[in-house]
């Protein structure tokens, strides 16, 4: 049976720290764009709304893998991937677009980045053992190394890299103090996020008890956190 696994911290990550977070990542989407809707905001929002979606993915998929419903496991879980690994890019075109701000956006440019970024990212599934998730494993998906490798090198080159190129050349385009002082927590959150994927990265592939316990209790916390630097840096006042 599914609830026959010790890993208790997969289900206290699953059934209670992952839907406190996708409430609050619905709520922020909601502030964001209810404060003003723009090309920014649609762009941001984008964020944390698809992180909340594949949150919200997940805890479906894990549900449906306690009832045996295999077509709907395999398709929610693929989906949930997907979504999840695919919402930094949002971030580093919210970021571009304010290096232009005083300029016209470039709507398309910026649109087939994150396509073109969709479609590498979508290589991950066709990894050779990649991904192993069935009754061989009771619904429970197993990342192999190889996984990992392809994921850091992702991560690393084209999420990571570009973040903090575009978030240094921002800052050093800000001129006030009071602007810097708001565009370094800013930093910090895109920093502790950075962070956030490396980790849940290791969570995945890593199946030592210790330390997924410390990550589904911190990680989490150190996810909240970094999310809020990013929205009180530059979010909440666009």
């Amino acid at each position: 049976m599914y609830f026959q696994s010790n890993d208790i911290s997969r289900y206290l990550l699953i059934f209670i720290t992952q839907p406190l977070i996708s409430i609050l990542f619905l709520y922020l989407t909601y502030k964001i764009l209810n404060r003003n809707r723009s090309i920014h905001t649609i762009i941001l929002s984008l964020f944390y709304f698809t992180i909340s979606l594949g949150i919200i993915l997940n805890i479906i998929y894990a549900i449906a893998a306690i009832f045996h419903n295999i077509n709907a496991t395999y398709i929610i879980f693929y989906m949930t991937t997907y979504l999840l690994g695919h919402s930094p890019i949002y971030l580093i075109v919210f970021i571009k677009m304010l290096l232009r701000i005083e300029e016209k956006p470039l709507v398309k440019k910026d649109l087939i980045y994150v396509f073109i970024y969709g479609i590498i990212f979508l290589f991950i599934f066709f990894i050779p053992n990649g991904i192993t998730i069935g009754e061989e494993t009771n619904w429970r998906p197993l990342y192999s190394i190889d996984f990992m490798i392809f994921s850091y090198f992702i991560t690393t080159f084209l999420i990571i890299l570009p973040l903090l190129y575009f978030s240094l050349k921002l800052y050093r385009t800000i001129k006030l103090k009071s602007l810097r002082k708001r565009y370094r927590l800013f930093i910090f959150g895109t920093l502790g996020f950075v962070s956030t994927l490396y980790g849940t990265i290791l969570y995945n592939t890593w199946f030592n008890p210790i330390y997924r316990f410390f990550w589904s209790i911190c990680g989490s916390f150190f996810l909240i956190i970094t999310v809020l630097f990013i929205y009180f840096g530059i979010g909440k006042d666009l």
